[in-house]
Protein backbone atom coordinates (compact mmCIF):
# COMPACT_ATOMS: atom_id res chain seq x y z
CA UNK A 1 0.00 0.00 0.00
CA UNK A 2 1.38 3.48 -0.93
CA UNK A 3 1.87 6.25 1.59
CA UNK A 4 -1.04 8.24 0.20
CA UNK A 5 -3.40 5.28 0.59
CA UNK A 6 -2.42 4.78 4.24
CA UNK A 7 -3.07 8.43 5.03
CA UNK A 8 -6.51 8.22 3.40
CA UNK A 9 -7.53 5.16 5.49
CA UNK A 10 -6.47 6.81 8.74
CA UNK A 11 -8.41 9.97 7.87
CA UNK A 12 -11.64 8.05 7.19
CA UNK A 13 -11.37 6.06 10.45
CA UNK A 14 -10.84 9.23 12.51
CA UNK A 15 -13.86 10.91 10.88
CA UNK A 16 -16.10 7.95 11.73
CA UNK A 17 -15.13 8.17 15.43
CA UNK A 18 -15.99 11.89 15.55
CA UNK A 19 -19.42 11.34 13.96
CA UNK A 20 -20.38 8.58 16.48
CA UNK A 21 -19.34 10.69 19.48
CA UNK A 22 -21.45 13.63 18.35
CA UNK A 23 -24.62 11.44 18.23
CA UNK A 24 -24.50 10.35 21.98
CA UNK A 25 -26.00 12.81 24.57
CA UNK A 26 -23.89 13.83 27.52
CA UNK A 27 -24.66 12.40 30.99
CA UNK A 28 -25.75 15.83 32.19
CA UNK A 29 -28.20 16.15 29.28
CA UNK A 30 -29.76 12.72 30.07
CA UNK A 31 -30.20 13.54 33.79
CA UNK A 32 -31.69 16.94 32.95
CA UNK A 33 -34.19 15.35 30.57
CA UNK A 34 -35.33 12.73 33.12
CA UNK A 35 -35.56 15.35 35.84
CA UNK A 36 -37.86 17.46 33.68
CA UNK A 37 -40.24 14.53 33.19
CA UNK A 38 -40.41 13.80 36.90
CA UNK A 39 -40.87 17.42 37.92
CA UNK A 40 -43.26 18.58 35.23
CA UNK A 41 -45.44 15.52 34.66
CA UNK A 42 -45.39 13.67 37.99
CA UNK A 43 -49.16 13.73 38.29
CA UNK A 44 -49.49 12.01 34.92
CA UNK A 45 -47.21 9.09 35.76
CA UNK A 46 -49.09 5.91 36.70
CA UNK A 47 -48.16 3.92 39.81
CA UNK A 48 -47.16 0.99 37.67
CA UNK A 49 -45.93 -1.12 40.56
CA UNK A 50 -46.39 -1.16 44.32
CA UNK A 51 -42.96 0.11 45.20
CA UNK A 52 -42.96 3.01 42.76
CA UNK A 53 -43.15 6.47 44.27
CA UNK A 54 -41.88 9.94 43.60
CA UNK A 55 -40.09 11.68 46.45
CA UNK A 56 -40.58 15.39 46.79
CA UNK A 57 -37.46 16.86 48.38
CA UNK A 58 -39.47 19.76 49.74
CA UNK A 59 -41.94 17.56 51.63
CA UNK A 60 -39.93 14.44 52.34
CA UNK A 61 -37.65 15.73 55.07
CA UNK A 62 -36.36 12.28 55.94
CA UNK A 63 -35.55 11.38 52.32
CA UNK A 64 -36.83 7.83 52.85
CA UNK A 65 -36.09 5.86 49.70
CA UNK A 66 -36.36 2.18 50.55
CA UNK A 67 -38.89 0.06 48.68
CA UNK A 68 -41.19 -0.53 51.66
CA UNK A 69 -41.57 3.16 52.41
CA UNK A 70 -42.20 3.97 48.77
CA UNK A 71 -44.87 1.30 48.47
CA UNK A 72 -46.65 2.62 51.57
CA UNK A 73 -46.37 6.18 50.30
CA UNK A 74 -47.87 5.19 46.97
CA UNK A 75 -50.82 3.49 48.64
CA UNK A 76 -51.39 6.49 50.88
CA UNK A 77 -51.41 8.79 47.87
CA UNK A 78 -53.93 6.60 46.06
CA UNK A 79 -56.06 6.37 49.20
CA UNK A 80 -56.17 10.11 49.65
CA UNK A 81 -57.30 10.63 46.09
CA UNK A 82 -60.18 8.20 46.53
CA UNK A 83 -61.24 9.77 49.81
CA UNK A 84 -61.24 13.25 48.31
CA UNK A 85 -63.51 12.19 45.48
CA UNK A 86 -66.04 10.27 47.59
CA UNK A 87 -68.50 11.49 50.20
CA UNK A 88 -68.40 8.67 52.76
CA UNK A 89 -71.77 8.73 54.48
CA UNK A 90 -72.07 6.60 57.60
CA UNK A 91 -75.85 6.73 57.20
CA UNK A 92 -75.77 4.91 53.86
CA UNK A 93 -77.27 1.53 54.81
CA UNK A 94 -79.66 0.65 52.00
CA UNK A 95 -77.97 1.87 48.88
CA UNK A 96 -78.99 5.51 49.25
CA UNK A 97 -77.92 8.35 51.48
CA UNK A 98 -80.85 9.83 53.37
CA UNK A 99 -80.63 12.88 55.54
CA UNK A 100 -81.42 12.10 59.17
CA UNK A 101 -81.31 8.31 58.80
CA UNK A 102 -79.17 5.97 60.89
CA UNK A 103 -77.16 4.65 62.54
CA UNK A 104 -78.92 1.35 61.93
CA UNK A 105 -77.61 -0.57 64.92
CA UNK A 106 -80.33 -1.82 67.29
CA UNK A 107 -81.58 -5.39 67.64
CA UNK A 108 -80.85 -8.29 65.31
CA UNK A 109 -82.57 -6.43 62.49
CA UNK A 110 -80.25 -3.38 62.85
CA UNK A 111 -82.70 -0.52 63.09
CA UNK A 112 -82.23 3.03 64.37
CA UNK A 113 -85.43 3.63 66.34
CA UNK A 114 -87.04 0.30 67.39
CA UNK A 115 -90.30 1.94 68.45
CA UNK A 116 -90.73 3.80 65.15
CA UNK A 117 -91.71 2.27 61.82
CA UNK A 118 -89.84 2.20 58.54
CA UNK A 119 -91.85 5.24 57.48
CA UNK A 120 -89.80 7.28 59.97
CA UNK A 121 -86.81 9.15 58.53
CA UNK A 122 -84.53 7.63 61.19
CA UNK A 123 -85.21 4.10 59.88
CA UNK A 124 -86.08 4.32 56.20
CA UNK A 125 -82.53 3.81 54.85
CA UNK A 126 -81.79 0.72 57.00
CA UNK A 127 -81.50 -2.74 55.44
CA UNK A 128 -84.18 -3.82 57.92
CA UNK A 129 -86.63 -1.71 55.92
CA UNK A 130 -86.16 -3.75 52.75
CA UNK A 131 -89.60 -5.34 53.09
CA UNK A 132 -91.14 -1.91 53.59
CA UNK A 133 -89.39 -0.71 50.42
CA UNK A 134 -90.77 -3.72 48.54
CA UNK A 135 -94.28 -2.92 49.76
CA UNK A 136 -93.97 0.60 48.40
CA UNK A 137 -92.45 -0.50 45.09
CA UNK A 138 -95.92 -1.53 43.83
CA UNK A 139 -94.32 -4.53 42.17
CA UNK A 140 -96.30 -7.13 44.16
CA UNK A 141 -99.98 -8.09 44.41
CA UNK A 142 -102.06 -6.07 46.88
CA UNK A 143 -105.41 -7.10 48.31
CA UNK A 144 -107.35 -5.89 51.33
CA UNK A 145 -104.44 -3.92 52.74
CA UNK A 146 -102.03 -6.87 52.39
CA UNK A 147 -99.11 -7.44 50.02
CA UNK A 148 -97.95 -10.88 48.85
CA UNK A 149 -94.13 -10.98 48.86
CA UNK A 150 -93.90 -14.67 47.95
CA UNK A 151 -92.74 -16.15 51.28
CA UNK A 152 -94.11 -13.22 53.30
CA UNK A 153 -97.47 -11.54 53.72
CA UNK A 154 -97.15 -7.90 54.70
CA UNK A 155 -99.59 -5.11 55.59
CA UNK A 156 -99.51 -1.97 53.46
CA UNK A 157 -99.69 0.12 56.63
CA UNK A 158 -96.39 0.84 58.41
CA UNK A 159 -95.93 -1.33 61.50
CA UNK A 160 -92.57 -2.44 62.88
CA UNK A 161 -93.84 -5.82 64.04
CA UNK A 162 -95.47 -7.39 67.07
CA UNK A 163 -94.31 -4.46 69.21
CA UNK A 164 -96.94 -2.50 67.31
CA UNK A 165 -99.71 -4.82 68.54
CA UNK A 166 -101.56 -3.40 71.53
CA UNK A 167 -105.09 -3.65 72.88
CA UNK A 168 -106.14 -0.84 70.55
CA UNK A 169 -104.30 -1.95 67.39
CA UNK A 170 -104.60 -5.75 67.36
CA UNK A 171 -107.86 -5.76 65.41
CA UNK A 172 -106.30 -3.57 62.71
CA UNK A 173 -103.93 -6.36 61.69
CA UNK A 174 -106.05 -9.48 62.21
CA UNK A 175 -106.90 -9.56 58.49
CA UNK A 176 -103.26 -10.33 57.76
CA UNK A 177 -103.78 -13.89 59.00
CA UNK A 178 -106.82 -14.41 56.80
CA UNK A 179 -104.85 -13.35 53.75
CA UNK A 180 -101.93 -15.66 54.65
CA UNK A 181 -104.30 -18.59 55.26
CA UNK A 182 -105.85 -18.12 51.83
CA UNK A 183 -102.38 -18.13 50.33
CA UNK A 184 -101.69 -21.64 51.67
CA UNK A 185 -105.31 -22.77 51.31
CA UNK A 186 -105.20 -23.77 54.98
CA UNK A 187 -102.79 -26.58 54.11
CA UNK A 188 -101.65 -28.80 57.01
CA UNK A 189 -98.14 -28.84 55.56
CA UNK A 190 -97.51 -25.13 56.03
CA UNK A 191 -96.70 -22.79 58.91
CA UNK A 192 -97.64 -19.12 59.22
CA UNK A 193 -95.27 -17.37 61.61
CA UNK A 194 -94.71 -13.91 63.08
CA UNK A 195 -91.46 -13.65 65.03
CA UNK A 196 -90.93 -11.52 68.15
CA UNK A 197 -88.95 -8.32 67.86
CA UNK A 198 -85.49 -9.68 68.76
CA UNK A 199 -85.74 -12.68 66.43
CA UNK A 200 -86.19 -11.16 62.99
CA UNK A 201 -84.26 -9.27 60.33
CA UNK A 202 -87.00 -7.01 58.96
CA UNK A 203 -88.69 -4.08 60.68
CA UNK A 204 -92.02 -4.24 58.85
CA UNK A 205 -94.72 -6.55 60.18
CA UNK A 206 -94.80 -9.74 58.12
CA UNK A 207 -96.12 -13.27 58.34
CA UNK A 208 -93.55 -15.81 57.19
CA UNK A 209 -95.08 -18.55 55.02
CA UNK A 210 -93.01 -21.75 55.06
CA UNK A 211 -93.46 -25.50 54.56
CA UNK A 212 -93.08 -27.71 57.62
CA UNK A 213 -90.12 -30.05 57.98
CA UNK A 214 -90.17 -33.38 59.84
CA UNK A 215 -89.96 -31.59 63.18
CA UNK A 216 -92.91 -29.44 62.19
CA UNK A 217 -95.00 -32.47 61.32
CA UNK A 218 -94.02 -34.00 64.67
CA UNK A 219 -95.29 -30.83 66.37
CA UNK A 220 -98.59 -31.20 64.53
CA UNK A 221 -99.05 -34.69 65.91
CA UNK A 222 -98.12 -33.49 69.38
CA UNK A 223 -100.63 -30.65 69.25
CA UNK A 224 -103.34 -33.02 68.14
CA UNK A 225 -102.72 -35.00 71.33
CA UNK A 226 -102.54 -31.91 73.55
CA UNK A 227 -105.80 -30.47 72.24
CA UNK A 228 -107.47 -33.84 71.65
CA UNK A 229 -108.70 -32.14 68.46
CA UNK A 230 -111.38 -30.38 70.50
CA UNK A 231 -111.76 -26.75 69.50
CA UNK A 232 -112.65 -24.02 71.95
CA UNK A 233 -111.92 -24.16 75.63
CA UNK A 234 -108.78 -22.76 77.21
CA UNK A 235 -105.18 -22.34 76.12
CA UNK A 236 -103.02 -25.41 76.64
CA UNK A 237 -99.36 -25.43 77.74
CA UNK A 238 -97.58 -26.42 74.52
CA UNK A 239 -94.15 -27.02 76.06
CA UNK A 240 -92.35 -26.43 72.79
CA UNK A 241 -89.38 -24.30 71.85
CA UNK A 242 -89.61 -21.43 74.32
CA UNK A 243 -90.06 -21.15 78.11
CA UNK A 244 -93.53 -19.68 77.62
CA UNK A 245 -95.71 -21.52 75.12
CA UNK A 246 -99.47 -21.80 74.78
CA UNK A 247 -101.68 -23.39 72.13
CA UNK A 248 -105.37 -23.18 71.38
CA UNK A 249 -107.41 -25.00 68.74
CA UNK A 250 -110.26 -23.21 66.95
CA UNK A 251 -113.12 -24.36 64.78
CA UNK A 252 -112.39 -21.61 62.25
CA UNK A 253 -109.77 -18.92 61.88
CA UNK A 254 -109.96 -16.49 64.82
CA UNK A 255 -108.77 -12.87 65.00
CA UNK A 256 -105.29 -14.11 65.83
CA UNK A 257 -103.59 -10.99 67.18
CA UNK A 258 -106.62 -10.08 69.28
CA UNK A 259 -106.87 -13.59 70.73
CA UNK A 260 -103.18 -13.79 71.59
CA UNK A 261 -103.15 -10.33 73.13
CA UNK A 262 -106.15 -11.15 75.29
CA UNK A 263 -104.43 -14.30 76.56
CA UNK A 264 -101.02 -12.66 77.05
CA UNK A 265 -102.41 -9.63 78.86
CA UNK A 266 -103.37 -11.94 81.74
CA UNK A 267 -99.69 -12.83 82.30
CA UNK A 268 -99.65 -16.24 80.62
CA UNK A 269 -96.67 -15.18 78.48
CA UNK A 270 -94.79 -13.42 81.24
CA UNK A 271 -94.58 -9.69 81.71
CA UNK A 272 -95.30 -7.89 78.43
CA UNK A 273 -92.97 -5.21 77.10
CA UNK A 274 -94.39 -1.70 77.32
CA UNK A 275 -94.08 0.80 74.49
CA UNK A 276 -92.99 4.43 75.11
CA UNK A 277 -96.64 5.33 75.79
CA UNK A 278 -96.74 2.76 78.59
CA UNK A 279 -99.01 0.34 76.72
CA UNK A 280 -98.41 -3.44 76.90
CA UNK A 281 -97.38 -4.92 73.54
CA UNK A 282 -96.72 -8.32 72.00
CA UNK A 283 -93.05 -7.43 71.36
CA UNK A 284 -91.83 -10.49 73.28
CA UNK A 285 -94.31 -12.95 71.75
CA UNK A 286 -93.97 -15.05 68.63
CA UNK A 287 -97.10 -16.43 66.98
CA UNK A 288 -97.48 -19.52 64.79
CA UNK A 289 -100.58 -20.72 62.99
CA UNK A 290 -100.88 -24.35 61.87
CA UNK A 291 -103.75 -26.44 60.53
CA UNK A 292 -104.26 -29.75 62.31
CA UNK A 293 -107.03 -32.24 63.08
CA UNK A 294 -108.37 -32.33 59.55
CA UNK A 295 -108.12 -28.60 58.84
CA UNK A 296 -108.71 -26.79 62.13
CA UNK A 297 -106.49 -23.79 62.93
CA UNK A 298 -104.32 -23.97 66.03
CA UNK A 299 -102.64 -20.81 67.33
CA UNK A 300 -99.34 -21.21 69.19
CA UNK A 301 -97.89 -18.33 71.20
CA UNK A 302 -94.25 -18.63 72.26
CA UNK A 303 -91.75 -16.43 74.04
CA UNK A 304 -89.02 -16.06 76.62
CA UNK A 305 -90.02 -12.72 78.10
CA UNK A 306 -87.63 -10.51 76.14
CA UNK A 307 -88.47 -11.25 72.51
CA UNK A 308 -85.51 -13.40 71.53
CA UNK A 309 -87.16 -16.81 71.17
CA UNK A 310 -88.51 -18.06 67.84
CA UNK A 311 -89.58 -21.52 66.70
CA UNK A 312 -89.44 -20.73 62.98
CA UNK A 313 -86.22 -22.63 62.32
CA UNK A 314 -87.27 -25.48 64.58
CA UNK A 315 -90.29 -26.50 62.52
CA UNK A 316 -89.80 -25.28 58.93
CA UNK A 317 -87.49 -25.84 56.01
Amino acid sequence: MSGNAIVMVLFLAFSAVLIQASSVPSMSEEITSTSNINNNNMADLPLSKDDECHLDNNNNHNNVADGTACSFSALQTKGRRVDNNNNNDNNNHYGTSMQGCGPCSHHEEKITEPWKTCAAKENRCCHACGVWSAVNSRAYPVSGGCVDLNDKVVPTAPCGGVEGITASTSADFDSLWRYASKKTRASPGWALIVNPWLARTQHQMHIVVKPLDDRGHALVRRLEKITACRSGGSWHPARFGCPNSRAKLYRSLPPVFSEVFSMASDGAMGKLILNPAGQPTLASVGITLLYICGGKPVVIATGNGNGGCSIEHSITR
